[in-house]
């Protein structure tokens, strides 16, 4: 399982709010690995957001990636999940796009957002995706909870028992 916090599922959102729709933006979650390999799960600590002028389909370029991945190895952290987004009704990830998905190896995970991730879309708004030898599949609801949630950053109970009253 890939464990997001809180804090970066927003910073994500913040970031394709801010494009204002203009473009299908992408953003990489990166962080530790849980087991040997990325698709073994892991827990997010940096969200990466690359030079993409046209969105995932429009040309995040090799020199694009490579930059969007010089923090890795200094820091031992992997590419975790591809998140981005489609127009208002779509959240099949389309060939064109799964041409740019970053991780291409079996069991990767891609998280597509519909309405260019625009009306703050949760994990259950989304489609998540694996890739597999025939290619990305989507995950049913259940199956998606089992590879990907989003945690609470900030779990604050000093003023808990007021809450009994009120």
């Amino acid at each position: 399982m890939i464990v997001v916090p809180a804090w970066a599922w927003k910073a994500t959102l913040d970031a394709f709010d801010e494009a204002g729709g203009s473009l299908a933006p992408v953003a990489y979650l990166d962080g530790v690995v849980g087991g040997r390999h990325p698709v073994e799960g892991g827990v997010v600590t940096t969200v990466t957001f690359p030079r993409a002028p046209g969105g995932v389909r429009g040309n995040v370029t090799p020199a694009d990636t490579t930059l969007a991945e010089l923090h890795l190895d200094p820091y031992e952290l992997v590419r975790l999940v591809q998140v981005h987004t489609q127009l208002p009704t779509e959240t099949e990830p389309p060939q064109a796009d799964a041409a740019h998905v970053f991780l291409p190896e079996l069991g990767a995970v891609a998280i597509v957002l519909p309405g260019y991730g625009l009306t703050w879309p949760g994990l259950g708004d989304a489609d998540v995706h694996v890739r597999e030898p025939q290619g990305w599949r989507a995950l049913d609801r259940d199956e998606a909870r089992d590879y990907v949630c989003v945690v609470p950053s900030r779990i604050d109970l000093r003023d808990a028992h007021r809450l009994l009253y009120l």
